[in-house]
């Protein structure tokens, strides 16, 4: 069985819009941002992160300076080494953060969550005829959730994740990678080295 995203309002969680984000991901062979990077204003999103307390003054300041006035795009914040130092957001642990960021932005406005549905159904930019992949009920693929993705086993630790492989991080279920950076700082999601043995 699978749990099925059926409509915008079900992204008011993120959990939920962090999976629509993976699953693309994995159906198309693409990174999101990297394909959607206009689907919100980088601005406001900056200033959003720097209300929560996910950045400091510094990096917003950074990042504005670096934009020189110009439009700044989702990855110019959370692909970039003005906020991910080390890793530019792209390690395992430090690409479910910036989802889980995204995530946490966008489920709050409806018009943010119709965006991202949209993405993904007859309106994806980039794909045959604006539509993404569907089963053969006419439902994207990347609104398919595996019931085994939805299941969290445990909340991991800073220290179990620093000792993690890349392979161990990816075989958790989308429920326990989301939970297991909700709590990090980006600081220290970006400061996990990527392990392969």
């Amino acid at each position: 069985m699978s749990y099925i995203i059926k409509s915008p309002d079900e992204l008011k969680d993120p959990f939920l819009c962090y999976c629509v984000f993976h699953r693309f991901m994995e159906e198309a062979g693409e990174d999101y941002i990297d394909y959607n990077e206009c689907i919100v204003n980088g601005t406001p999103l900056l200033f959003w992160m720097l209300g929560k307390g996910y950045i400091s003054d510094k990096e917003t300041e950074e990042v504005l300076e670096r934009s020189n006035g110009k439009y700044i795009y989702v990855s110019d914040i959370l692909k970039d080494d003005a906020i991910f130092k080390e890793s530019y957001g792209d390690t395992s642990i430090g690409s479910v953060k910036s989802y889980s960021i995204l995530a946490e932005y966008m489920c709050q406005i409806s018009e943010f969550r119709q965006r991202l549905y949209d993405s993904v159904y007859d309106k994806a930019t980039g794909f045959e005829n604006h539509k993404f992949y569907k089963d053969e009920n006419g439902i994207s693929l990347a609104c398919i959730i595996g019931d085994d993705n939805m299941v969290e086993n445990k909340l991991y630790s800073l220290k179990e994740l620093k000792n993690m492989t890349v392979y161990e991080f990816y075989d958790l279920s989308y429920k326990d990678q989301f939970n297991a950076v909700r709590n990090l700082t980006i600081k220290e999601a970006d400061g996990i080295e990527e392990k392969y043995s």
